[in-house]
């Protein structure tokens, strides 16, 4: 299955809840948070290469069986999965930067917890 562009903000917003609530798998109004990561991260976005399609699928696997992992291992879980959506973020903003040679002026426009949720690229004046 895929999904044209991952909601980061919403992804990187449930794991940063969960990690301030002590990984305690929160009920959210429509699904738990193990279940929200499953099923979003169940379907790949457009284009995620096919090595990237697996550990974004693997990482789906593993938040299905979230609610049986112990403490450390529901937060190394959550702490890669945080770097990995930052890595794959950073990576397609870099494409969409990656404009014919124009010099470009880069504007971070949101920052939450120290990660890097919104670019905005504009060619420079």
């Amino acid at each position: 299955m895929t999904n044209e562009k991952p909601d980061w903000i919403r992804l990187h917003k449930a794991l940063a809840i969960e990690a301030e609530r002590g990984f305690t798998d929160l009920v959210g109004r429509e699904y738990r948070f193990s279940e929200f990561l499953s099923l979003t991260l169940g379907k790949f976005p457009t284009g995620l290469p096919q090595t990237e399609r697996r550990r974004w699928q693997g990482l789906a696997v593993q938040f299905a069986s979230y609610p049986h992992l112990a403490l450390e291992e529901r937060q190394h879980l959550v702490a890669e999965t945080r770097r990995y959506l930052s890595q794959l973020q950073q990576d397609e903003q870099g494409d969409a930067c990656r404009l014919p040679p124009v010099h470009l002026a880069v504007v971070v426009i949101d920052i939450y917890e120290g990660l890097l949720l919104n670019v905005v690229c504009l060619p420079a004046l």
